[in-house]
């Protein structure tokens, strides 16, 4: 059931969330390292979340669009 995808856009967000954490641990330990990079990496958990939103999104329409398939098709009660 996964895809590319989904795998992608989790790699991204558990990069992000990773970023995030080290540079919010700056609020609680005075030595913890703050680079700009770490700011720029922290964005990703919301690219990783856009990105899963997306396939979601996409399968969404397409189960959709299967469903209306399925029930547009008339079908006999009489089996032949």
């Amino acid at each position: 059931m996964r895809s590319r995808s989904v795998l992608v856009g989790l790699v991204l967000f558990a990069a992000g969330i990773l970023a995030a954490s080290v540079v919010l641990s700056k609020l609680v330990f005075d030595a913890a390292p703050v680079l700009p990079v770490l700011w720029f990496m922290a964005m990703l958990s919301g690219v990783g979340f856009a990105v899963l939103l997306g396939w979601l999104w996409v399968q969404s329409r397409r189960r959709r669009r299967a469903i209306t398939r399925q029930t547009a098709e008339p079908r006999s009660s009489n089996p032949t």
